[in-house]
C-alpha cells in the first residue's frame, strides 16, 4: 500500500515539474516575442527553433492556464 502512494506521488511530482518547465519556455517564447516584434519579425528562431505566430498563441495560452503573465 505504502508503494501504491509513494507512485502517486511521483507521478504528480513529476507533472508538477513539466508545468514548470512549459510555464518556463512559454515566458520564454513571450519574451522573445515582444524583441521580434519590435525588430519587424512575424516569425523569430528560439534555442535553434522557429517559432512562428502559431507556437507564440500556444504560449500564451500555456500562461492563461498556468495563470501567470
Amino acid at each position: 500500500m505504502l508503494g501504491h502512494r509513494n507512485a502517486s506521488f511521483k507521478r504528480r511530482g513529476h507533472r508538477h515539474y513539466r508545468l514548470a518547465e512549459a510555464r518556463q519556455w512559454a515566458r520564454g517564447v513571450v519574451a522573445a516575442e515582444s524583441d521580434a516584434v519590435a525588430r519587424g519579425l512575424s516569425a523569430f528562431a528560439m534555442d535553434g527553433k522557429m517559432i512562428d505566430p502559431p507556437v507564440v498563441r500556444r504560449a500564451h495560452e500555456i500562461l492563461a492556464l498556468a495563470g501567470s503573465n
